[in-house]
């Protein structure tokens, strides 16, 4: 069977709020969970960044950066020393962003992650957005493992924003696991209110309760096909949505629920088949890492869940 090309655009964030940040402060659990991994992190960021002849593109041992040759013009990008302080600036705060997750969830890069800033993209200098490919084989598409490529995109002003550079990041590192929207968005989402101390919007009082029900009575929010799909004007109330169930999902079953969570999806590789991970599959695998059935708190939440 010979392997397929598939593109995926994983999440597009337009319109990043700029300004101070704000936040609460980290959890006990999360404090302890960073601290063995912060000397790792400032050693890896106090690296630099190496530049490649052209002098827009700079890399460490993370991260690579690729400059548009249109910033030539840009003041504060308009010579190589500007590029590579704005990519040491960036791969720093990254670094940091990368030991978070990788503490929390349990996830890490099996590759060099692309970063690519330009002026604009789609014609706006707020606007960033992860694209993920990946080959395919078999009839029913299976995704080959380690196959996948994921690139960060930025604008100017979004390659300058810390919620936007945490936001893509968390995808760029989820992109292999091929989660449904509200997974991969709440995740992406905790990781901007809780590591970038976003000010995108006060995410402090959002519960679990469905922002609406579907005609079959289901939590919408299942379905949800990140931004700019069914419920483009909700954004906010979707991704603190998702934010919520993510948040509570850690808080009910204990900190070791995502690191051990993507371990078994690891070790099953049920995330190769199909589209990607199933409600089905994922309630069944947090239900077996918990040491506990999930499908209750699922149901309050009015998720659909089939063959369980």
């Amino acid at each position: 069977m010979t392997p397929r090309l598939t593109c995926a655009f994983l999440v597009s964030m337009a319109a990043v709020a700029l300004g101070c940040v704000q936040g609460g402060g980290l959890s006990h659990s999360v404090v302890e969970r960073r601290r063995g991994s912060r000397v790792e992190t400032y050693e890896v960021a106090g690296l630099g960044l190496g530049a490649v002849a052209d002098g827009y593109t700079f890399r460490n041992a993370r991260f690579r950066f690729e400059f548009d040759v249109a910033f030539a013009g840009v003041p504060g990008y308009e010579t190589e020393d500007a590029r590579r302080r704005r990519g040491v600036e960036a791969s720093e705060f990254l670094n940091g962003g990368y030991a978070f997750v990788r503490d929390i969830f349990g996830i890490e890069a099996s590759k060099m992650l692309r970063v690519v800033i330009a002026p604009t993209v789609r014609g706006a200098d707020d606007d960033a957005y992860t694209s993920t490919s990946w080959r395919e084989i078999g009839d029913e598409g299976g995704m080959i493992e380690g196959s996948e490529e994921s690139v960060m995109h930025f604008g100017r002003e979004a390659f300058e924003n810390r919620t936007a550079l945490a936001h893509e990041m968390t995808h760029a590192l989820l992109a292999a696991y091929r989660l449904p929207a509200w997974f991969s968005e709440g995740i992406a989402t905790l990781v901007e209110v809780d590591y970038a101390e976003s000010d995108r919007t006060d995410y402090a009082d959002v519960t679990i309760e469905p922002i609406g029900l579907d005609e079959n009575g289901r939590n919408v929010i299942q379905n949800w096909r990140g931004h700019g799909s069914d419920l483009p004007d909700r954004s906010s109330d979707t991704y603190g949505s998702a934010y919520a169930i993510v948040r509570e999902i850690g808080r009910r079953y204990g900190p070791e629920v995502y690191p051990r969570f993507f371990q078994d999806l690891r070790a099953t590789k049920a995330h190769l088949a199909g589209d990607g991970p199933s409600i089905t599959v994922i309630v069944r695998t947090l239900s077996r890492v918990a040491d506990t059935d999930v499908t209750p708190f699922f149901a309050e939440i009015a998720f659909d869940i089939p063959d369980v």
